[in-house]
């Protein structure tokens, strides 16, 4: 017995040692593990193609649902679960859900979204995935330096491919999150102008305004007004104020659905998913998540209240972006893209700190092993692994913050 209980300490030693070096993780194995995760989603897209296993795309069938309302002069429609629904029928290959099928994004989506029943169902599926991923990987690439190996990695990106098989819309959001953090120092208000557009999807702009104020980012959070006001306004000229109002009628219908049980909470990475499915009931969860959206929100103001910079401000907010949203499904997570190129050019610089591989690794690899695990296992992992991300950008920060002030010290000795 004491051999058995002395072995398991020693392999318990080895393999927190193996989670906190991550020796494991080097650039020739990055090559190998991203080729073959390129290569197997590939082969799955193009044997499903192939087979039509599964429909692709039944997310993007909402959109284009929309466009065809509204651009038939019924926006107001997109809103309204039976025309929606009816709309949405007629399309073929797409699923109805029943009590599920509505258009969840405010009208300046709309706005987005219009010209895509112009074309035939297919080819805007198509033109709407080429796009949305060109501009994604477009937008982590203005990140990364200069090698093939991360665009390789960008490429492989699980977040990319579940975007592709659902027909999302994150991919578009995470390039706007992106390109806005990226200008933040350069051109302010260009950014705080392309952080406006989370308008678009207003869960993931929630704590984006705490962090520019709390930043002094004066600029920014002018051109983020402004972009957003302009949005809607925009919005609102060209499809009325009924459609607002009838955006407004059905902000609470998500929350109905998870009530009726038509909506299942293991597809959710965030805190109101994880609650749901430890079984607390909806009321306790929602309140949970408001908990944890202003811990978040207090977080990330006190970083950037002390570390204003640029560096590893972008990356704590496009973190806690994630982590504040309560409709946070797992091709969400594409927003991840910005803290882990980031890490990227932290470890070109300095190398890797303790944990941070791991920590990258299980951040990378969650759309679709967080996914796996919270649907076969019961096991709401994402929560958990977003906020060590959000720790260790803030220790990592500290850390640079640190060695430059020693080595101003040396300097100054």
């Amino acid at each position: 017995m004491a051999d058995w209980i002395g072995g398991s300490r020693r392999l318990g030693a080895v393999a927190i040692a193996a989670l906190r070096d991550a020796s494991w993780l080097t650039g020739e194995r990055i090559v190998v593990y991203s080729a073959g995760l390129l290569c197997l989603f590939v082969g799955v897209l193009a044997v499903g193609l192939a087979r039509n296993v599964a429909p692709l795309a039944q997310d993007f069938c909402s959109f284009y649902a929309a466009s065809a309302l509204a651009l038939a002069g019924d926006a107001a429609g997109a809103y309204a679960e039976a025309s929606h629904g009816l709309v949405q029928a007629r399309i073929a290959g797409c699923a109805v859900v029943p009590g599920w099928s509505a258009f969840f994004y405010p009208p300046p989506f709309l706005l987005v979204c219009l010209p895509l029943a112009l074309l035939p169902f297919a080819a805007a599926a198509w033109c709407w995935t080429l796009a949305t991923g060109a501009l994604f990987v477009a937008a982590v690439r203005a990140w990364l330096p200069a090698l093939f190996t991360p665009m390789l990695v960008t490429l492989a990106a699980p977040a990319l491919w579940s975007n592709v098989a659902a027909g999302q819309s994150s991919l578009l959001f995470a390039a706007v999150m992106a390109f806005g953090l990226r200008w933040l120092d350069r051109w302010p208000v260009a950014s705080g102008i392309c952080l406006g557009l989370l308008l678009c999807k207003p869960q993931f702009a929630v704590v984006v305004p705490v962090a520019l104020a709390a930043a002094r980012r004066g600029r920014a959070l002018a051109g983020m007004a402004v972009a957003a006001a302009g949005l809607a306004t925009l919005s609102l000229a060209v499809f009325g104020s009924a459609t607002w109002h009838a955006f407004a009628g059905q902000l609470a219908m998500p929350y109905t659905v998870l009530a009726a049980g038509r909506e299942n909470p293991r597809n959710m990475a965030s805190v109101l998913g994880a609650a749901l499915m430890a079984g607390v009931p909806l009321d306790r969860a929602i309140a949970l998540q408001s908990i944890a959206t202003v811990a978040t929100a207090i977080a990330v103001g006190v970083f950037a209240w002390r570390r204003p910079s640029a560096g590893g401000l972008t990356a704590a907010t496009a973190t806690s972006a994630m982590m504040a949203s309560p409709w946070l499904h797992y091709y969400d997570l594409a927003l991840a893209a910005v803290p882990l190129a980031w890490f990227a050019r932290m470890w070109v610089r300095g190398g890797a700190r303790p944990w941070e591989g791991s920590v990258l690794v299980a951040t990378y690899l969650l759309p679709f092993a967080g996914l796996a695990l919270a649907r076969l296992a019961g096991m709401p992992i994402a929560p958990a692994v977003l906020v060590a991300l959000f720790v260790l950008i803030w220790r990592r920060e500290s850390w640079d913050r640190s060695r430059q002030h020693q080595g101003r010290s040396v300097e100054a000795a």
